[in-house]
């Protein structure tokens, strides 16, 4: 099976290869459309539960209306370090593509721009080595944030988009496309729904750009995952929105897929 990129949904920018495979729970969607050979990147996610992959809404909705119309043939989760690798190791397919009901595509104070992927198989079973990440309590960051705890924390951002980078005022370029890297933002606000990361590179902060949506951001080296990646800047060297994972509303969807801590 052929391998190509499908859409420009996200690029990790001044960040670095997961190649000790830290972040071994992050996985890239795949999509096998009907009238091509190929297997195309679609975005990024991570596994949360043994048959259950989280990513965003606005990643599942033309997925959902492509298998709904046979245009997309089958769905993939995977969690090769690599996308364009010789034969794939670890991946599987979707038995379920859930878009969040309450998605509102507005980019608002919460629109709920969450969804999950359920597989056919169990993860964990083929692949004991590769742990489900842990989801954050209810309200976690607004405790923290009333204890002054959020000031200058750092948030790994992990996905599968081109790495993005600025060469003095010259025009960004991209490369490394379709493999694991992970860029390390900084806290900058809390909001309702969001949270918001400085990711500039003149301060070496790096973070997510067009590919990366869907990929997890987690809370400085712990496994908590406490956002999504979905949205940012137009060049992608200023301020990340993450959708925030401890909210009501990101739980209210949750709670049906997972346990919830």
């Amino acid at each position: 099976m052929l391998l190509m990129p499908a859409l420009p949904l996200g690029a990790i920018t001044n960040g670095v290869p997961d190649l000790e495979n830290r972040y071994s729970n992050v996985g890239f969607m795949a999509v096998k459309y009907a009238a091509y050979p190929y297997l195309y990147l679609w975005c990024s996610g991570t596994l949360i539960a043994p048959d259950v992959f989280l990513t965003a809404s606005h990643c599942t909705i033309e997925l959902e209306t492509g298998l709904a119309d046979g245009s997309i043939e089958t769905a993939y989760v995977g969690f090769d370090r690599a996308f364009f690798t010789p034969q794939f190791q670890l991946l599987f397919e979707v038995d379920r593509v859930v878009t969040n009901p309450a998605y509102t595509l507005t980019h608002r104070s919460d629109d709920g721009d969450v969804a999950v992927l359920l597989l056919k198989e169990s993860v964990t079973a083929r692949a004991p080595g590769i742990r489900p990440a842990r989801l954050p309590t209810a309200g976690l960051l607004e405790e923290m944030a009333a204890q002054g705890g959020l000031h200058g924390v750092r948030i790994p951002a992990v996905g599968y988009g081109d790495a993005l980078v600025h060469y003095g005022n010259g025009q960004p370029f991209t490369y490394g496309f379709g493999l694991r890297s992970v860029g390390v933002q900084e806290y900058r606000g809390l909001g309702p729904g969001y949270l918001t990361a400085s990711m500039n590179p003149a301060t070496g902060e790096g973070g997510t750009c067009y590919g990366d949506s869907g990929g997890p951001n987690f809370l400085g080296d712990s496994d908590i995952l406490i956002g999504l990646t979905v949205w940012g800047d137009t060049w992608c060297r200023a301020l990340s929105k993450i959708y925030r994972l401890d909210t009501e509303t990101a739980r209210a969807f949750l709670r049906d897929y997972v346990t919830l801590p």
